[in-house]
């Protein structure tokens, strides 16, 4: 349950959402753009505003389904929380028509595509916990000066035990509706719902193999996207398979499994992840029976995103921080000496720098050489795959596809942090 500062940190939480996620192309090609919450005082003394995105809340209102919620339960035990309605106007402030209406219709795309800020992406002085989310409900705006009948920004949160009740009135209402005709009669009604799908992505943490739950900002050239409930973002339409899409029954021959290549971009907003690319191999095998292969439909294919330098490590792991002169972008990867073994793998960011960690490496072991009986260290090479020039972001699946660029002996211990430079 959050505390009082809940109200503010939604507010600031979104247009942090949107200054992290606003892109370099638009930054480059149409206008830089500040995102700001501001108050009743700000709105009425700023009359030239600067290229901006405002965010201003103008109503606070009890939810209309919890507002009879009883505060405690039958037994006395946990309150309920408070549960409201906020309502903003969202504002697009520019000094042309075309800087205001890309912005603008860059930021409804983002709150159309990302309708939820889950724990990872709200402000932590509020205090949320980790069933505490923020749904945006409309997608209204306003460009220029704030009038008082533009429908505003409406966003809600709930509790999730609300989603269920209203699930399920909803459907009980449904079902006692196709029970009985309009003549008060019984009557029969059927719905049938088909949806097929092309792929299902699953990002996760190149460190320690868990998939990552909050929002990515993931896109491909015409591809639709659905992010489903377990955190896969799930390919609803692709070039060259419309024909699939409208398939139920089976899925068209043509074209062959695995001959058409889309290329996707994931970004993380919050930057604890590099970016990178990943090329998918569709059509996917449909067949059920096939489910435990790799190129299977009913299997995700996992796609691994890098720490960015900034980003925290566990106090047991070895960490290697790099500096790869000239090498953006580049895979880096830790091989053990003696056995090929791969035990972790790497990437630089737009400078050349990286953090590479690798876990698992034992406190003590057994020496298998002829020094002491008991080993602290691991001796292992760290190899540099480059990137093509002006490649950004990059594929490391590709990259590892490629010849060694650089490479430096490291000796590797648990809890220890090395810096070098390739």
């Amino acid at each position: 349950m959050s505390n009082v500062l809940a109200i503010h940190s939604v507010g600031q939480s979104l247009m942090t959402f949107l200054q992290n996620a606003y892109p370099a192309n638009l930054r480059t090609n149409v206008h830089t753009c500040d995102f700001k919450l501001i108050s009743s005082g700000e709105l009425a003394k700023n009359d030239n505003l600067e290229t901006s995105v405002t965010l201003f809340l103008y109503r606070v209102t009890m939810n209309e389904h919890l507002r009879n919620t009883p505060r405690r339960d039958d037994l006395g035990g946990e309150q309920f929380p408070l549960s409201i309605d906020l309502h903003f106007l969202l504002t697009v402030w520019a000094g042309t028509p075309l800087v205001e209406q890309v912005i603008l219709a860059w930021v409804m795309q983002q709150l159309s595509q990302r309708p939820l800020l889950d724990l990872s992406a709200l402000s932590p002085e509020a205090e949320w916990s980790t069933s505490d989310y923020v749904q945006f409900i409309g997608h209204d705006a306003h460009l220029g000066r704030a009038r008082a009948a533009v429908s505003p920004e409406r966003v809600l949160r709930r509790a999730r035990r609300a989603d269920r009740c209203r699930t399920h009135a909803r459907h009980t209402a449904r079902a006692r509706h196709a029970g009985r005709g309009g003549d008060g009669g019984p009557r029969m009604t059927a719905e049938l719902l088909d949806r097929r799908v092309l792929a299902g992505i699953r990002f996760v943490d190149g460190v320690t193999g868990l998939a990552i739950a909050r929002m990515l900002a993931v896109s491909a050239p015409n591809v639709r996207w659905i992010r489903n409930r377990s955190g896969d973002y799930v390919v609803a339409g692709a070039p060259g398979l419309e024909a699939h899409v409208t398939a139920f029954a089976a899925a068209p021959g043509a074209p062959p499994l695995g001959t058409l290549d889309m290329t996707l971009t994931v970004r993380d907003p919050l930057g604890e992840y590099l970016p990178r690319r990943a090329t998918i191999e569709l059509p996917r095998d449909p067949d059920p029976t096939h489910g435990d292969q790799p190129g299977s439909l009913f299997r995700p294919v996992t796609v691994p995103l890098y720490p960015a330098p900034i980003a925290r490590t566990a106090p047991g792991w070895a960490v290697l921080r790099v500096t790869a002169q000239g090498l953006p972008g580049a895979l880096l990867k830790v091989v053990e000496d003696g056995t090929d073994r791969v035990l972790a793998r790497g990437q630089t960011d737009a400078r050349g720098e990286a953090l590479v960690a690798v876990p698992g490496i034992p406190v003590t072991t057994f020496n298998t050489g002829t020094g002491p009986v008991l080993a602290t260290e691991v001796a292992a090479t760290i190899q540099a795959f480059a990137a093509a020039e002006g490649a950004e972001p990059s594929d490391p699946d590709e990259l590892e596809t490629q010849n060694v660029s650089k490479s430096a002996p490291v000796q590797l211990a648990s809890g220890r942090s090395l810096s070098l430079s390739l």
